[in-house]
């Protein structure tokens, strides 16, 4: 099966505004302004873990025959940034993703990555950041966390050939055919080459 990319559009940021319990939007989407904390996702590039694999599969009619999907697994980092008017320490943007940090962990949030599809592989530092807006610092902190998943896209049908026959016919110098037992006819049904 691929991956479901419009599931991880809607799913991904409702499961981390949920964990960190502040509003959560992907960053190159339209948004609702904020007055309080709140994050944004960033999808940085994919990358390929190994060599993608061909697997063939038999759709049992010799028309269509057989089909093939090519399988991979992916890494995804996804940087959460989080945004803070507010510069103490109990309401800073580190503590939400250090919130973020344990919560990833939990039993309960590893299943329903797993239900989309995904694998919690790494979770990277917190970086602060502290923009200067209008003249006052405000509290801005980043964090990177690695995700798997398994890729696939599957072929059109073709057809295969269910049935062969191999004969052949020898001759000698001259051009006559040689005698039954030293020709070859081979077909599937006959056991002896």
């Amino acid at each position: 099966m691929g991956y479901d990319w419009s599931t991880l559009q809607t799913e991904l940021p409702a499961l981390i505004a949920a964990l960190m319990e502040i509003p959560c939007d992907w960053r190159k989407q339209p948004r609702k302004m904020q007055q309080g904390a709140h994050a944004s996702l960033d999808a940085l590039a994919p990358t390929a873990l190994g060599v993608d694999d061909v697997r063939w599969a038999d759709v049992g009619d010799p028309a269509t025959g057989v089909q093939a999907t090519v399988v991979g697994q992916r890494e995804l980092t996804l940087q959460v940034s989080v945004w803070s008017p507010q510069q103490t320490l109990g309401s800073s943007a580190r503590v939400y993703l250090e919130r973020l940090r344990t919560r990833l962990r939990w039993p309960s949030t590893k299943e329903t990555l797993r239900d989309l599809g995904l694998a919690l592989v790494r979770i990277e530092t917190v970086v602060d950041v502290d923009p200067v807006e209008d003249g006052r610092v405000r509290s801005m902190s980043t964090m990177d966390v690695r995700i798997a998943y398994g890729a696939s896209e599957t072929d059109a049908e073709i057809p295969y050939i269910e049935d062969a026959r191999i004969t052949s016919t020898f001759s000698n110098a001259a051009g006559d055919q040689l005698g039954p037992a030293l020709q070859i006819d081979i077909s599937p049904t006959d056991p002896t080459p």
